[in-house]
């Protein structure tokens, strides 16, 4: 079924669709999920479609706007599907308080494949561990220079900084000249 839909001519629903079907396939491990993705007649009916390779053949007709009138279809489809494959795991791991069941969703990394479907989803980059490296002699040469500059106090301006050179401010003096 894979092969088949590697072989279409619109990349783009092909692409969703082989990852769908990755998706069904790695969360059929888990009890209950394709009797209850079946009982929607919407996502079972999206699933035949996909193997009788419907969505490649009416997205690639003459007419251009029967072809993106239909690429809408298919969109909304899968949109529809894939959300209802997610609302049955919800479901899945709401209702069952079993540990095997969470159990066997870690052996078949299904977390990960979330993760990695939520990536795609949000464009977004996985973290990645960078391991901290040493610096050169050269590099820690510059470093300690920076630090020297740094530490050299540099003259404030603003206000409270400007007594003149050399004189200490009088806080007394200041309120009494305050209250006059």
């Amino acid at each position: 079924s894979k092969f088949a839909v590697s072989t279409w001519k619109n990349e783009s629903l092909s692409k969703k669709c082989k990852m769908y079907i990755d998706e069904v396939q790695s969360f059929n491990h888990l009890p209950q999920f394709c009797r209850s993705l079946l009982t929607n007649s919407r996502s079972k009916k999206f699933i035949f479609s996909i193997l009788s390779s419907l969505p490649d053949k009416e997205t690639s007709s003459e007419n251009k706007q029967e072809n993106t009138a239909n690429e809408k279809k298919w969109e909304e489809e899968y949109q529809h599907s894939v959300a209802y494959s997610y609302r049955i795991l919800s479901q899945l791991f709401e209702d069952t308080q079993n540990y095997e069941l969470r159990k066997q969703a870690s052996e078949i990394s299904l977390i990960s494949h979330i993760l990695y479907r939520i990536q795609k989803l949000t464009h977004e980059t996985p973290r990645k561990f960078e391991l901290e490296r040493k610096p050169s002699i050269q590099e820690s040469k510059e470093e300690e220079k920076k630090e020297e500059v740094s530490t050299k106090k540099k003259k404030r301006k603003g206000v409270g900084y400007t007594t003149g050179v050399g004189e200490e401010w009088d806080v007394d003096k200041y309120l009494q000249d305050k209250k006059t």
